[in-house]
């Protein structure tokens, strides 16, 4: 006997199908497609995610963590990944200041006498102004090498000074 499913020629073993449609209908419901070709259409079963099956009907990302969490919805408060983490180190920042104003006043202070020290005098002022006045809109002036280094301290000069980005000069610290 031959298998009943359309355009199948092989012999019939189970319930009118050959042991090939009969495990496709079995594992995905029609003998038309293969395991790849099924896996490839289911989805994850977290009604707002559309991303591919990874495992036990979840994605990948929910699959990890109902491994790790035991709920595949579990999102850690701990981490920032809404778009708003800068915005809220700001505001932390800021409510930092006003709390604790007179720390840091005295690290403005101390910051301040910092750079008069290593400010030489045949330094020409002006143009230090002028360079910190033409900054660009989301850069930050940074001494090339640090006034407050570890190892070295550099000088407050025109040739010391470079425009970063804010996200660049943050990650530099005051490494050289």
């Amino acid at each position: 006997m031959i298998c009943t499913t359309l355009n199948c020629n092989k012999k019939m073993m189970a319930k009118g199908l050959c042991s090939k449609c009969y495990y496709r209908i079995k594992r995905g419901g029609t003998p038309e497609l293969s395991k790849k070709q099924q896996m490839a259409l289911r989805k994850c079963s977290i009604k707002e995610c559309n991303k591919r099956h990874f495992s036990d009907d979840y994605c990948g990302m929910h699959y990890r963590r109902w491994i790790r969490h035991g709920d595949p919805n579990f999102i850690n408060p701990k981490c920032n990944r809404d778009g708003n983490a800068i915005k809220r180190a700001r505001q932390k920042t800021k409510e930092w200041k006003k709390n604790n104003w007179q720390s840091y006043k005295a690290y403005l202070a101390s910051r301040k006498q910092r750079v008069k020290d290593v400010t030489p005098k045949w330094a020409d002022l002006n143009i230090i102004r002028e360079f910190y006045k033409n900054c660009p809109k989301g850069y930050h002036v940074d001494h090339q090498i640090p006034i407050n280094g570890v190892n070295v301290t550099g000088l407050h000069v025109i040739d010391n000074l470079q425009y970063l980005t804010a996200e660049e000069n943050l990650k530099k610290s005051n490494r050289y």
